[in-house]
């Protein structure tokens, strides 16, 4: 028995590249393996965020021109701007929760992301006049006023949207430091699916326009 040879019955991660590392078409396979396993279910989740805006767009230019260049305009300037910001602040999130998790202080990344959350909760505060004072933004950098007008009114239902980044981003950050990334591709997925839906429903169906 490998048992009582003193020998283990699973072999290390060591090992098993020590195993691979004489061909380097293996050594190729299994690092590919090891990347895919995080960086898949991690590039599905970001498909899946910035589809929400496309799919808000799409819809947006299903109901009138004038709705989809005001969406337009908001998701990549307004929201584009705030979205850099929380992102970048929330990026931070992703070294402390890393090196806590390497060093086994689980407690601390409960506490890292609630700090987060204070911090971009406050950042979302700070960024809220932004969305509301957007028409004569929009107009200061050239745009039209009829633009500039319906895309200000959408901005203003976007509000939420801020401090949905500040909860998400944090969380992502702590899923992440831990490797479960399969967990925010199946909820990205989930809402992915559900913001079509009620989109199609508020948008076109019932005929809300921008504010669906």
């Amino acid at each position: 028995m490998a048992e009582e040879d003193g020998r283990p019955l699973l072999k290390d991660e060591d090992e098993q590249q020590k195993q691979v590392s004489s061909s380097p078409a293996k050594e190729f396979v299994y690092e590919s393996k090891k990347l895919w396993h995080i960086a898949g279910p991690a590039i599905f989740t970001a498909v899946c965020q910035y589809s929400l805006g496309a799919l808000t767009q799409t819809f947006a230019g299903l109901v009138g021109d004038l709705e989809l260049a005001a969406v337009s305009v908001e998701n990549s300037v307004i929201a584009g701007l705030a979205f850099g910001v929380m992102l970048g602040m929330g990026s931070a999130l992703e070294t402390l929760c890393g090196q806590a998790f390497g060093a086994g202080k689980l407690r601390m990344l409960g506490i890292y992301m609630q700090r987060s959350w204070v911090i971009l909760i406050f950042t979302s505060f700070l960024l809220t006049p932004i969305y509301i004072y957007s028409p004569p933004i929009l107009q200061f950098f050239g745009e039209t006023e009829e633009i500039s007008q319906a895309a200000g009114e959408f901005a203003l239902w976007m509000i939420p949207q801020l401090f949905a980044y500040a909860f998400n981003f944090p969380i992502q950050k702590f899923l992440q430091a831990q490797r479960k990334v399969l967990v925010m591709a199946w909820i990205s997925a989930i809402v992915l699916v559900i913001h079509a839906l009620l989109s199609w429903v508020f948008m076109l169906q019932w005929g809300w326009g921008l504010v669906g």
